[in-house]
């Protein structure tokens, strides 16, 4: 049973600094001690930054502070900390924990700290791995994983097969198994929309964000005349266009096994096991 949390770092907020652009030999300000860390966010990125910035002063204009972000500031204290902040609670500088705990003799099989601004889904394998060596060294074989949400990829249910483990990772909000008004067909690897049209199988794409996706496209020619067109794809599209994850099977079976009996009982285990530590 996997689980993380935030803990916070001996450093203050109120007291960080602008990462500097540019190293400058010239440069007297502080910016440019050699343990300042390099602004490295794209200029869209900051852009974005910048515009949220501008919303939350004209929402709140009497409100004092400014807005921090682990692209554009860093502690001088503990260069390592990073802005960590969950619903409802103030930011912090903070590092993360990741904890494996043995749910039938209730052990700490494994802890971790890492960076605060890394994903628990890129922290998934590497605990994995750390806590089967580990285990395997006591003559303690593991079978199954179960993790919140947030441990949740495509990636990380493809390499839990391939490392023979079961999973029980909840796939995070985004996740769409169905696409309403269309039946995918797993043998021809194809959608059919309620009009009877095809869409077949495009290209491989990848996001903004470097995830993996399959493309879907329907024939101009079927579309021009659809009675539910406009309603289906807007008025400026040529061709219906489906996306889905690259690993929509493993998401499936995933879904499938969290729905069973065994699947509801892991994740309650796992609620009065590893959360409490």
């Amino acid at each position: 049973m996997i689980d993380s949390a935030y803990i916070k770092a001996n450093a203050s907020m109120s007291r960080q600094k602008r990462k500097p652009a540019i190293w400058s030999s010239e440069t007297t300000s502080s910016l440019s001690k050699p343990n300042a860390p390099r602004l490295t966010a794209s200029a869209d990125r900051l852009q974005h930054i910048h515009r949220f910035h501008k919303n939350i002063k004209k929402a709140a204009p009497n409100k004092t502070g400014q807005l921090f972000s682990n692209l554009t500031h860093y502690s001088p204290t503990d260069p390592d900390a990073r802005i960590a902040f969950k619903t409802g609670k103030p930011r912090q500088l903070a590092y993360m924990t990741s904890v494996s705990v043995d749910a039938s003799q209730h052990v700490i099989t494994h802890i971790q700290a890492g960076s605060a601004d890394r994903r628990d889904s890129r922290n998934l394998l590497p605990i994995i791995d750390t806590t089967r060596d580990r285990l395997t060294g006591f003559g303690v074989a593991t079978s199954n994983v179960v993790a919140d949400a947030g441990y949740s990829s495509g990636e990380n249910y493809e390499q839990l097969e391939i490392r023979g483990l079961t999973g029980f990772v909840s796939p995070h909000g985004k996740y769409k198994d169905e696409r309403p008004g269309f039946h995918y067909d797993t043998t021809s690897d194809s959608y059919t929309c309620n009009q009877g049209k095809h869409l077949a199988f495009d290209k491989l794409l990848v996001d903004n964000q470097g995830n993996p996706k399959k493309r879907y496209l329907a024939k101009a020619s079927d579309c021009k005349d659809c009675p539910i067109r406009e309603q289906c794809m807007g008025k400026k599209a040529k061709e219906k266009r489906l996306h889905h994850t690259y690993y929509k099977a493993q998401y499936e079976r995933m879904v499938k096994r969290l729905s069973s009996r065994l699947g509801k009982r892991m994740m309650r285990i796992r609620s009065a096991t590893v959360e409490p530590v």
